[in-house]
C-alpha cells in the first residue's frame, strides 16, 4: 500500500484517510488523478489547513465538515443557482440585471463554488469568522 510517501502533499494525505475511512480507497493499480469530487476535497482541504494549525485537528474538522456538507446539502447543489439568482433579485436586483444583461449570470462558475463552498475560489481570509 503505497499511497503516500515523504512527499505527498498533507491535503492528499487526508483525501487518502478519508478513502480508507470511507472505504473508497482504490487500489494501488487503480490510482488516477483527482475526479471532480476529490478535487473538491482537495480545495476544502487546503482552504482548511490555512485556517487550523494541528494537522489531527484539521482532518477532523475536514472529514466532519465534508461528511456534515455532502449529507445535509448534497442534493440541494443543483438548486443552488436559482436559489442564488432568487436572493439576488430580492438583495441585489441591479446586480443582478446587470450580469442578466451582459450574459455574465449563466457564465458563472456556481457548480464549482458550491462543490467546494468557496474554498479555492475565494481567499481563505474570506472564509473565516472574524473574532469580535
Amino acid at each position: 500500500m503505497r499511497y503516500i510517501n515523504s512527499s505527498t502533499s498533507s491535503t492528499l494525505i487526508y483525501l487518502r484517510m478519508f478513502q480508507l475511512e470511507s472505504q473508497v480507497l482504490p487500489r494501488c493499480s487503480e490510482i488516477s488523478p483527482p475526479d471532480e469530487e476529490n478535487e473538491d476535497f482537495l480545495f476544502i482541504s487546503r482552504a482548511m489547513e490555512e485556517i487550523v494549525d494541528d494537522p489531527i485537528d484539521c482532518y477532523w474538522l475536514i472529514k466532519c465538515f465534508v461528511t456534515q456538507f455532502h449529507t445535509k446539502f448534497g442534493d440541494s447543489i443543483p438548486h443552488l443557482p436559482k436559489s442564488l439568482e432568487h436572493y439576488l433579485s430580492q438583495e441585489e436586483p441591479q446586480l443582478l440585471n446587470h450580469l442578466k444583461n451582459i450574459g455574465a449570470l449563466s457564465q458563472l462558475p456556481h457548480g464549482l463554488w458550491f462543490r467546494r463552498c468557496f474554498a479555492g475560489c475565494l481567499p481563505e481570509s474570506s472564509l473565516q469568522r472574524s473574532a469580535c
